[in-house]
């Protein structure tokens, strides 16, 4: 091998390793701007809700989740989208730990995706075959409101 060789593999291996750590480094990033985990009794939790909640008073989620399987109960609009959203955000409270999490999510991050938008549910994926595009023709709106059997709640909204 010669030296030349060997200087050339090593800036190889040196631009992956940094191409690794600036990845890493990214997704840390990313995850500590997107994701907040707290605390909160029922009361706060309640009172989260329903101020958020009632930036949509009178409006019927998009999805409605019955016996653990999310639905769909409108269709989007016709034609081009309404808006360019921003953000999908969700707000998530366990009862169990009196836990409440806010998971805010840059859309561009959901643009990236191809196909249809899987949500999880406890018995597995369910495809509603409901896309970003999708998403963005409803506009700013509420995408799901929903209470569980344990009085856990999920809330998820886009905005513009």
């Amino acid at each position: 091998m010669t030296k030349n060789t060997a200087r050339a593999i090593m800036i190889v291996v040196g631009i992956a390793i940094l191409l690794v750590i600036v990845g890493l480094g990214s997704a840390v990033w990313l995850y500590s701007q997107t994701v907040a985990r707290g605390t909160a009794d029922a009361g706060k939790a309640e009172a989260t809700f329903t101020e958020i909640r009632g930036r949509f008073a009178g409006v019927k989620p998009v999805l409605d989740v019955r016996d653990g399987e999310p639905v769909l109960t409108r269709k989007p609009p016709e034609g081009p989208p309404r808006s360019r959203l921003s953000t999908l955000h969700v707000v998530a409270w366990d009862p169990d730990d009196e836990g409440l999490t806010r998971v805010d999510l840059p859309f561009w991050l959901l643009r990236l995706k191809s196909g249809p938008i899987e949500i999880t549910s406890r018995s597995g994926f369910e495809n509603l075959n409901l896309t970003v595009e999708d998403l963005e023709r409803f506009g700013p709106a509420l995408l799901m409101d929903h209470v569980g059997r344990g009085g856990d709640r999920v809330l998820v909204w886009t905005e513009d």
